[in-house]
């Protein structure tokens, strides 16, 4: 199973946030669901929009519970005052020759940003991957537009390895590029 100790983090406003694995209740899967939702209709740095999320909360607890039962999937919450503020979920590859990486989703509502909500989700997940024995790179993908996030991960050890140009469409007339990073955690390697 892929699941934390909640862990405290005292926030730059001094409130403390609680990371946590997510649980597959029902209310966990509507206050997911609900975040998801506000920050899909607030930011424009997300690949799906608010109008395409119709997930049903049934479906959205078993992706939770399939998050806890993979041993190299984890998905954690940000708890502020007993409300989910932000996610970050990461799944490895399902091949063989890619089980060791493994791309992250994040997101933080917009009135939780700048505030150390996602650094403080980035480097829960980042010492759960350091610890098991299967990950040793974890990828991502960011919009190229969002330098914030960029300069977060790069703060990080996250490199930039590619970019997709074009890959997303806002409209016809207007496009985004993705910055391909990843973050080598085996050090032991020296290829």
């Amino acid at each position: 199973m892929a699941t934390i100790t909640p862990t405290t983090h005292t926030l730059k406003d001094g409130r403390q946030l609680t990371l946590r694995s997510g649980i597959p209740t029902d209310a966990e899967a509507e206050q997911i669901l609900k975040v998801v939702h506000t920050i899909l209709a607030e930011n424009t740095y997300t690949l799906v929009t608010a109008e395409e999320l119709t997930i049903p909360v049934e479906q959205e607890k078993e992706w939770i519970k399939a998050h806890l039962e993979h041993p190299h999937h984890l998905l954690l919450v940000a708890e502020l005052e007993g409300q989910i503020v932000g996610s970050i979920d990461f799944t490895n590859g399902v091949h063989q020759r890619i089980a060791h990486t493994g791309e992250f989703g994040m997101g933080v509502a917009k009135a939780y940003r700048g505030l150390g909500v996602g650094q403080a989700l980035l480097v829960e997940l980042m010492a759960w991957a350091k610890s098991s024995p299967m990950i040793k790179k974890i990828n991502l993908c960011v919009h190229h537009t969002n330098t914030k996030a960029i300069a977060m991960y790069e703060k990080h050890g996250f490199v930039k390895e590619g970019l997709r140009t074009k890959d997303l469409k806002y409209s016809d007339t207007e496009y985004v590029d993705t910055v391909l990073m990843g973050l080598w955690l085996d050090t032991t390697f020296q290829g």
